[in-house]
């Protein structure tokens, strides 16, 4: 009698099992094929940006960089889109993704403000590799402009200058003469000149 009711009970449990999986198997399958087509289109702009890379003269760390984020992105964003797809309630993920970003951001708040500010030395240049700065009380010549560091060298010495010094001291560039940008027609007329 005790075999004929267990035998009963795991019969329901293992019907109502499988009827569960059999309804749910479409929505899984959708979702992991959601998911290998964004991861798919992330390594795809990750190459892309890597070609952007090869191919420029200038500013190839910008491409670097803007590859690793954009892979990123669109693998967390597909993660995402996955789970909503498989039913997962992702209003939570999403809660917590970015109660996160926030802790992680204040935690790291002087390796981001390096890391912007390295992209914003490439990307507008003020010095280039090769050009001889002077930054506070140290003049030396740019040996390397990376991400987080500007990388300077004199009489042998490295002096590794985080790129958050350079957005908030003077710099000033010894080898290269500043020619301003040409006035437009606007503040030729407004100054009175021209």
């Amino acid at each position: 009698m005790v075999t004929t009711h267990f035998k009963d009970v795991w019969g329901k449990f293992y019907n109502a099992l499988y009827d569960q999986a059999v309804a749910v198997w479409p929505q899984v399958l959708t979702g992991v094929f959601i998911f290998l087509l964004f991861f798919l289109a992330a390594v795809l702009v990750r190459v892309i940006f890597t070609r952007l890379a090869k191919r420029a003269k200038h500013r190839k760390d910008i491409y670097r960089l803007l590859g690793k984020v954009s892979k990123v992105s669109v693998i967390i964003f597909g993660a995402v889109t996955a789970l909503g797809t498989m039913g997962v309630d992702v209003t939570a993920l999403i809660t917590g993704l970015g109660l996160t970003g926030f802790a992680v951001g204040l935690a790291l708040k002087d390796p981001i403000s390096n890391a912007i500010s390295g992209f914003m030395v490439l990307l507008y240049e003020p010095f280039i590799i090769g050009d001889t700065i002077k930054v506070g009380d140290t003049e030396a010549k740019v040996r390397d402009i990376q991400l987080r560091y500007t990388v300077l060298v004199t009489e042998g010495r490295y002096i590794l200058i985080p790129n958050g010094a350079l957005m908030t001291n003077t710099i000033t560039v010894k080898n290269r003469d500043y020619i301003p940008p040409p006035k437009s027609d606007t503040e030729a007329g407004l100054s009175g000149e021209g």
